[in-house]
């Protein structure tokens, strides 16, 4: 899956795969996968925000950590996280 995203035949990320990809790209440190993962939780994702902050601390996402951070509207949203 990995190789398939890094070489011509441009595997598509996937709500399925992403977290099996960032634990690859992590562990050979495969910053391009790393940062093309990043890119797809931001903006294609169906991950809830939970899903996404586990990531992204997993990780160090700061993007995607900064995104969920900035989705939230209330104090309320943020203390049902703890």
């Amino acid at each position: 899956e990995m190789l398939n995203v890094i070489y011509p035949s441009c595997a598509k990320i996937t709500d399925v795969n992403a977290e099996y990809l960032l634990k690859l790209a992590d562990r050979f440190q495969i910053k391009m996968v790393i940062d093309q993962v990043e890119q797809f939780l931001i903006a294609l994702t169906k991950l809830t925000v939970p899903d996404k902050l586990k990531l992204s601390d997993q990780y160090r996402l700061v993007k995607l950590q900064d995104h969920c951070i900035g989705s939230f509207e209330t104090v309320e949203e943020i203390k049902k996280m703890k």
